[in-house]
């Protein structure tokens, strides 16, 4: 008589957890790049426009950093027009926003597209705009 040797290496428990971690746990993107890797290295992002960084200047300007590497400037002064935007008026409520995984949003649930956004934005040079935060920084005196 020869030995039952067990034909499935790996029990049914240890599977369930590989199944559970790489469809529920994983993101998107990660089960994407292990499925189709040649798929999301041409998506890269999907091609689509996301705002990563943002950072309020000074009246309604706001600088903000897109997916793409770019950094530009955007007045929103022209931009909050209609009832939606009327609360937003107020500067005390206009800084009240948030950065969510796509673009800025403020306390009342407004937001914009960020192709809105880039359409209506300046570009700025990434070192000119370092260099005079630095200078301004610098020229403010310290007080001990």
């Amino acid at each position: 008589m020869s030995a039952k040797v067990q034909k499935y290496p790996y029990d049914k428990i240890s599977w369930q957890i590989i199944l559970y971690v790489f469809f529920v746990l994983l993101p998107f993107e990660t089960k994407l790049k292990v499925l189709c890797p040649k798929f999301a290295d041409s998506m890269g992002d999907f091609g689509l426009l996301r705002v990563i960084d943002v950072e309020y200047l000074h009246d309604y300007v706001m600088k903000l950093e897109f997916n793409n590497g770019e950094i530009r400037t955007v007045d929103f002064d022209s931009l909050l027009h209609g009832k939606f935007f009327d609360e937003l008026r107020d500067k005390h409520k206009f800084i009240q926003f948030a950065l969510t995984p796509w673009t800025l949003e403020w306390y009342n649930g407004v937001d914009f597209a960020p192709e809105f956004l880039y359409e209506h934005s300046v570009a700025i040079d990434n070192d000119s705009y370092i260099h005079v935060n630095q200078v301004a920084e610098d020229s403010i005196p310290y007080n001990e």
